[in-house]
C-alpha cells in the first residue's frame, strides 16, 4: 500500500481546475449542451400526422422508440419492392435521415434498442447482398 495521499495521486497538470469548470457550467449552461441531446428534439418537431403520412419519418421514429414490430413490417413491405407501390424501398428506409443526418440505425442505437439495431443491421446486410 502506498503512503501517498489522494491529492498526490491526482494529476497536477490539468489545464483547468474542476471548480473553474463547474463555475463556468453554472454561469453558462447553454455552452455545456450535448449536440446529441439537442438533436433528439428534432423528432419531437414532427407532428403525429406528419409521422403517419411519411413512412420514412415513421421508420426513424419506430427505431427511436424501439418498435421492432413496426420496423419489421416496414422492412418486409420494402423487400417486396412492388413497382408503383407507395411504400419506400429498403434502400430508402435505411438511408432516410432526420434534418441532422441521423438514420433510423443511429436513433435505435442511441436509444439502446438492441433488437431494433439488429433488425436495421440485418436489413443493411440484405441490401448489400441484393446489390451484388
Amino acid at each position: 500500500m502506498s503512503s501517498q495521499s489522494e491529492a498526490e495521486d491526482e494529476p497536477s497538470d490539468l489545464p483547468y481546475d474542476i471548480d473553474e469548470v463547474m463555475a463556468a457550467k453554472r454561469d453558462n449552461p447553454g455552452m455545456f449542451v450535448s449536440a446529441w441531446e439537442a438533436d433528439e428534439n428534432d423528432i419531437d418537431s414532427w407532428s403525429k400526422a406528419q409521422i403517419r403520412a411519411d413512412p420514412l419519418k415513421r421508420f426513424i421514429v419506430a427505431a427511436e422508440k424501439g418498435e421492432v414490430n413496426t420496423i419489421n413490417e416496414m422492412v418486409v413491405r420494402a423487400n417486396k419492392n412492388i413497382p408503383g407501390s407507395p411504400h419506400p424501398t429498403l434502400d430508402e428506409l435505411l438511408s432516410a435521415t432526420d434534418k441532422d443526418g441521423y438514420t433510423a440505425l443511429h436513433r435505435a442505437a442511441y436509444g439502446g434498442h438492441l433488437q431494433a439495431v439488429k433488425v436495421s443491421d440485418l436489413s443493411c446486410i440484405i441490401l448489400q447482398i441484393t446489390r451484388k
